[in-house]
């Protein structure tokens, strides 16, 4: 089958690029195998070194469901909190730094001595945070920080805590469960419709499909702007590559500040891109600030330090604006490939119209392929199914 002989719809060509970028499965378990019998053996270990609880959760992308691997290598990573039953009171950051350097160390040690199949080849130690090694390319960096028992920071959303800097001198407002919160709650109610249709479409009831098997446009446009982050800047070696929060946040508030306009995936990057740069503000001072919604205090652009900084979130924006806008407006899928291929990894967009081929062939075959009003393909089984909307708030 060639790409003339199936209708065009562009939205299936980048759900299939986030198809790519999400990693499998059973490395995703992995993952969570490796960070659960850390967070476990930290747990047991500080209860009778330190008398304190300790938590280890995922933050970022690992808590969002816009985890990408690299689609050539297959590598990706996971950003761990250790959350240390301190309050800030008690301890310098210097001495926390220590203690979760002391903690870790022992960890990897054990684990090695001990020949457990979970055990990390390597420990890196960066300036407030540490980084584990897996044998397979995979790896997990870890931020420390302590709860908000003297109730300084706003609760009402989440688990506010508090952070080093990388000068070890300064206490810091930080809130992931919070963003997490907030991220998924403004994308509820098209997640609760698309579980609708894939129930539907499985014959089972809504309650079988766990959230992590539905992606909303929001998760899916984060995760294809990080890509784009990462081809852009693959070969820079100096960190002036926009952050992932930054990321995330600036598309989080451009999803949430747009109308509804109906539309699939194609129509929601093209919404967010151009909205993206409203949603970078600046202090009094000048300095650059994009908070975090759940924690007025945390602003995710405290790394601006320098003009090339600056400068790259710049370009990145404006380069997503017109590189997105192309593929968007792409009126065939060999130029959608091609697009693709330029913008994301050479062979990505051959390989992504290959796969839609070979479906769009087998949904023939067992003729269970219809066409949308606009040429897209649209399987039988939910073609009485109401079709998407953007959507930019949740619903009341």
């Amino acid at each position: 089958m060639t790409l003339g002989d199936a209708p065009f719809d562009r939205s299936s060509f980048l759900r299939e690029l986030a198809v790519e970028l999400d990693p499998p499965h059973d490395q995703k378990q992995l993952g969570r195998e490796r960070y659960e019998d850390l967070g476990r053996w930290l747990h047991d270990h500080a209860a009778h070194t330190a008398d304190r609880d300790v938590h280890v959760y995922p933050q970022g992308s690992g808590n969002l469901g816009t985890t990408n691997r690299d689609p050539f290598t297959g590598e990706f990573d996971i950003d761990l909190v250790i959350r240390v039953a301190y309050g800030k009171w008690e301890l310098s950051q210097k001495k926390l730094n220590q203690i979760i350097n002391g903690w870790l160390g022992s960890y990897v040690s054990i684990r090695q001595k001990f020949g457990h199949h979970l055990a990390p080849v390597k420990l890196d130690k960066g300036k407030r945070a540490w980084t584990l090694y897996y044998d397979d390319g995979f790896h997990m960096d870890i931020l420390p920080v302590v709860p908000d028992l003297a109730e300084e920071l706003d609760a009402s959303m989440g688990d506010p805590s508090w952070l080093t800097d990388k000068e070890l001198l300064r206490w810091q407002p930080t809130n992931p469960r919070g963003f997490a919160k907030w991220f998924r709650g403004i994308s509820a109610a098209e997640r609760y419709e698309r579980k609708i249709e894939l129930a539907k479409r499985a014959e089972v009831e809504i309650d079988q499909l766990p959230d992590d098997q539905v992606k909303t446009s929001l998760q899916l446009t984060v995760q294809l702007l990080k890509r784009y982050r990462d081809y852009m800047f693959r070969n820079e070696s100096d960190g002036i590559a926009p952050p992932s929060a930054v990321i995330t946040a600036l598309a989080s508030k451009a999803y949430l500040a747009q109308t509804p306009l109906g539309g699939n995936l194609a129509d929601v990057i093209a919404a967010v891109v151009v909205d993206m740069p409203q949603h970078v503000h600046r202090t009094s001072t000048g300095k650059l600030w994009i908070p975090n919604p759940a924690c007025r205090l945390e602003n995710y652009a405290d790394r601006y330090d320098n003009l090339t900084k600056e400068a790259a979130l710049q370009n990145w924006l404006q380069g997503a604006k017109g590189d997105f806008g192309e593929l968007t407006s792409t009126r065939n899928a060999a130029g959608i490939s091609k697009a693709i291929d330029e913008t994301f990894g050479p062979g990505l967009g051959s390989r992504i119209a290959k796969k839609i081929g070979r479906e769009t062939q087998q949904l023939r075959t067992l003729g269970m392929l219809g066409s949308t009003a606009t040429g897209g393909l649209l399987a039988n089984a939910s073609s009485s199914h109401r079709p998407h909307r953007f959507y930019g708030q949740p619903e009341a």
